[in-house]
Formats: structure tokens, C-alpha cells, sequence
């Protein structure tokens, strides 16, 4: 299913409060460029298209353009979450949801090499 993100202002306040889905739920509670910073690993093919959201980003948020220079800590975060989720998934060999044996084992080298990388 195709996710479609969009602006969303908070209807008691008025103030921009984040990035929804189509469904009307919000991403996650929590700092607003947690949101901003998975949105932005969609654009991750593109330098171009990072960089464009990113500006579209400040141009309405409450934010200021230095805070973005957290984005790769969040994205970090992020990767840490699923390489922990999945070598739980490896320790006690769940495959729910996936049945391909070597699945958890390609997912967590993936989010542990994303994870390093972003940390450089």
C-alpha cells in the first residue's frame, strides 16, 4: 500500500505539529524531526529530492534550519530500533510475518551497517 504523507496542523492551536499518513494517524509521538527524519529516508535515492523536502519542511515548520542537522541522529535512532527488533526476532528465530529463514539475519546486517554508516 502506498503511503501518502501530508502537512498537519494541530486543530486546537493551528500550529504545523507534524507529518501524517493518508489515514489521519500521526507517525509516532515525539519530537517533530523524528517524523521529519523518517520521511526523509523515502527521499534517501535522491540528494535533490532530500534537499527539497527539507526546505518545503522549513519553510512551515516551527523549527529552525540548524535543528535539521539532527535528522541523521533521529535516522540513527531509527536504525538502532530495528536492528534491535530484529536481532530479537534472529535470538528467539521468529519468522512471522516472514518466513524467509535468512530474512532477520539480512535485516539486522542491513540496519547495523545503515546505523554505522550514519554515525561516521
Amino acid at each position: 500500500m502506498k503511503r501518502i504523507l501530508k502537512k498537519w496542523r494541530c486543530p486546537r492551536t493551528g500550529t504545523f505539529a507534524g507529518i501524517r499518513e493518508r489515514f489521519g494517524r500521526s507517525i509516532g509521538w515525539g519530537p517533530l524531526l523524528f517524523d521529519v527524519a523518517l520521511t526523509a529516508e523515502l527521499f534517501s535515492f535522491s540528494q535533490a529530492q532530500t534537499d527539497c523536502f527539507l526546505q518545503s519542511y522549513l519553510a512551515e515548520a516551527p523549527i529552525q534550519p540548524q535543528e535539521l542537522e539532527g535528522v541523521k541522529f533521529y535516522q540513527a535512532l531509527h536504525h538502532a530500533q530495528l536492528a534491535k527488533f530484529f536481532a530479537w526476532r534472529l535470538a528467539h528465530q521468529a519468522t512471522l510475518g516472514n518466513p524467509d529463514p535468512l530474512a532477520n539475519e539480512l535485516a539486522l546486517r542491513e540496519n547495523r551497517t545503515t546505523l554505522e554508516h550514519l554515525l561516521e
